[in-house]
């Protein structure tokens, strides 16, 4: 018998700590993915499936909270 894995998604900055922080302490309960514009926090993240979102155009650097640029990416 298997045991069913919990997946977890984390989107935005505090989204993907959140998920990365489940993953983490969940003994491999939960298998997190985490997408994000901003590609050094997710980056930061280790213990979850990194997505980054908007490279061609955020160039990485986040949307700083502008839903408008959030959607374009």
């Amino acid at each position: 018998m298997t045991t069913p894995v919990v997946k977890l998604f984390g989107f935005g900055g505090a989204g993907g700590r959140l998920a990365d922080f489940a993953a983490a302490s969940s003994g491999g309960h939960f298998a997190a993915v985490a997408a994000d514009t901003d590609f050094a926090a997710v980056s930061s993240l280790g213990s979850c499936r990194q997505i980054r979102v908007g490279e061609s155009t955020l160039r990485g650097l986040g949307s700083g909270g502008d839903v408008s640029a959030a959607a374009m990416a």
